[in-house]
């Protein structure tokens, strides 16, 4: 089993190809999921970044893009827990984007306006 490893500190000890810096890591057997979640979820990162770009913020929370920015709102993949959404979320700094998944193990997948890239990581 590999190590949680998305945002941590890597330690000198090679933790067998868990990379926090890669960026789309995820799950050899996994990946589809990952891939499946950003496709779904990349739109709404569009519209955040559109909305910013028109307004001078960011909006509040991602009912505000419906429907000028966003058409609507992504459904929840069928692969992904009863209680596992996607989530946006505001911060002083800018706004992220992310969702879990699972199988093989636990997965995270974020963007983050700080980098604009997808990261994934997880225990698997």
């Amino acid at each position: 089993m590999r190590l949680f490893c998305f945002g941590l500190a890597v330690a000198s000890v090679s933790l067998a190809g868990c990379n926090p810096f890669f960026l789309f890591h995820c799950s050899p057997y996994g990946c589809a999921k990952a891939e499946d979640g950003r496709t779904r979820l990349q739109p709404v990162v569009d519209a955040v970044v559109a909305y910013s770009n028109a307004e001078g913020v960011y909006p509040d929370s991602v009912a505000a893009l419906v429907p000028s920015y966003l058409g609507k709102l992504p459904d929840r993949p069928e692969w992904t827990e009863q209680e596992e959404r996607w989530s946006y979320e505001r911060t002083d700094s800018g706004f992220t984007v992310d969702f879990r998944y699972f199988g093989p193990g636990v997965n995270w997948c974020f963007w983050n306006s700080s980098n604009a890239k997808w990261r994934c990581g997880g225990y698997y």
